[in-house]
């Protein structure tokens, strides 16, 4: 293909004409590096987005190139060949060629004009294609340096982790190289951050998606509710464009809780970014030694009691009471879901699907739904109001007042749960106020039940699942929470019953 039918096709690519100027592709270039820079594409995107700028500025520069060949080449075609139109100046140069006088207006003296054309030709070329060279490095050195960076920096630092870097002799890798290499990479103007909103945000010209930024800002609540979402759950362990996951991004933060709840509901420690550094690596590096001790227990079985607490700490719901297990058999329960915790914890409290449906819209509408939803204790009041009007007509109820002490004792020593009225305590209905569990948890309803076959408590959560108490702890979360008794009119045997007998 010659220079001219390729130099016609690359315009094309640009959406250019054939006749097209050297400051339209420039005009064409930059309106294309704006659209398909990687900074501007998701995460997940940025490995094509970056291939794609390249290529553009490979195109570009081949472009220019070409401009510089054939503007040269034409200059030398228009010395050689006459137009059909000819100008004035060939006549000039015509009359001089036969030896007559020089028409008026040409100077007498100086080089022949012909000579002074193809000069003053081939110098405005080499000009336009020496700025345009200029122009082009520009662009090359200052739009496109996220891209080069982004591309080149991990590859370099994969180079000298080879050659330099090793294993500490806890197990865990030297990630020295991870944080040169970060602060090299070029930080872009971006909005600042929300904290404590779950959503994708751009921080420091990085796109994070949802769970990164949990995880950065310590919002258990929000990693707990995505892990019980069967469509979230999947982007615990995704990767941003450097190959960090929320765990690698909550322990250069240094949010604790944050890494110990990502554990706890299944998110893979042993993932690698892109420079083969796992977040116990970060965590040894940024000397955060909780953090390192859970990921170490985590990984391997620890020995002695530092160890063994950890392997613990790690298992333990976000408020320390209970520690999640599996449901035994024939328990009534169905989460994690991430809805629905009212009704759910209801029917786990009863033992059996009770409530299918809970309306809490208010038999008045909406004043009467604003007005109950105006502070704290009147929603409660509310709320509960709908679980006994919706467990009307079953042989189940619940109790007017909260559980107290004696209840308590009652229900910890006495060999069931039987009461003066002759009804049984099933379960109970548990009410955590916003921000008891942790910053960012809403008002949350769960259930507790004892197993008759293992004799033990169970705190039944319809986000983050199922926990088993000790005595004590059963203790403390009475004393903690707001708690009713679910009880049943009739006596009957079975695993129904709230009972150690």
């Amino acid at each position: 293909m010659s220079n001219l039918s390729r130099l016609s096709v690359l315009l094309r690519s640009f959406r250019l004409p054939a006749d097209a100027s050297s400051s339209d592709l420039k005009e064409a270039y930059l309106r294309e590096a704006k659209r398909l820079h990687p900074d501007l594409k998701p995460a997940s995107h940025h490995t094509t987005a970056t291939r794609e700028f390249m290529e553009l500025q490979k195109r570009f520069e081949e472009t220019a190139a070409l401009f510089e060949k054939v503007g040269a080449a034409s200059a030398s075609a228009a010395s050689m060949k006459r137009p059909s139109t000819q100008p004035d100046y060939y006549a000039w140069s015509e009359q001089f060629s036969q030896g007559n006088a020089q028409p008026e207006g040409v100077p007498t003296v100086g080089l022949p004009s012909q000579l002074v054309y193809v000069v003053a030709c081939s110098v405005l070329s080499v000009g336009i294609a020496a700025w345009f060279w200029r122009i082009a490095k520009h662009e090359e050195k200052f739009t496109s340096q996220n891209s080069k960076m982004i591309a080149s920096a991990p590859e370099m630092s994969l180079k000298a982790l080879d050659s330099a870097a090793s294993m500490n002799d806890n197990g865990s890798r030297d990630a020295s190289s991870y944080y040169n290499a970060l602060s090299r990479f070029r930080r872009t103007k971006s909005k600042p951050p929300v904290r404590g909103r779950f959503e994708a945000q751009l921080r420091d010209g990085l796109a994070l998606a949802a769970t990164h930024v949990a995880a950065q800002d310590g919002c258990i609540w929000a990693i707990e509710r995505c892990a019980a979402s069967g469509s979230c759950r999947q982007a615990l362990n995704i990767a941003d464009r450097r190959g960090d996951t929320p765990l690698h991004h909550c322990v250069n933060a240094g949010e604790v809780e944050a890494c110990r709840t990502l554990l706890r509901v299944g998110a893979d420690p042993q993932r690698e970014n892109r420079w083969h550094l796992r977040p116990e690596d970060l965590a040894v590096h940024k000397g955060h030694e909780r953090i390192t001790n859970l990921l170490q227990a985590h990984r391997i079985a620890v020995d002695g009691s530092t160890g063994q607490a950890a392997r613990m700490d790690i298992r333990r719901h976000a408020d320390g009471l209970g520690v999640i297990t599996c449901v035994p058999e024939g328990m009534y329960y169905i989460g994690p879901y991430h809805s629905a915790a009212l009704r759910n914890a209801v029917n786990y409290a009863a033992g059996q699907l009770v409530v299918v449906d809970l309306d809490l819209s208010g038999p008045s509408g909406e004043e009467l739904q604003q007005d109950a939803m105006s502070d704290a204790a009147t929603g409660i009041e509310f709320a509960l109001g709908r679980v006994r009007a919706a467990l009307d007509g079953s042989p189940f109820e619940l109790s007017e007042g909260t559980v107290g002490k004696d209840d308590v004792q009652f229900l910890l020593q006495g060999d069931c749960a039987y009461r003066c009225d002759g009804t049984v305590v099933v379960g109970l209905l548990v009410f955590e106020p916003p921000c008891a569990v942790s910053p960012d948890a809403p008002g949350h309803w769960v259930a507790v039940k004892l197993w008759p076959g293992i004799k033990a408590f169970y705190r039944l959560d319809t986000v983050r699942g199922t926990y088993r108490l000790t005595d004590a702890e059963f203790s403390e979360l009475t004393s903690r929470y707001p708690c009713w008794q679910v009880l049943h009119r009739q006596a009957s045997t079975g695993p129904l019953f709230f009972s150690r007998a």
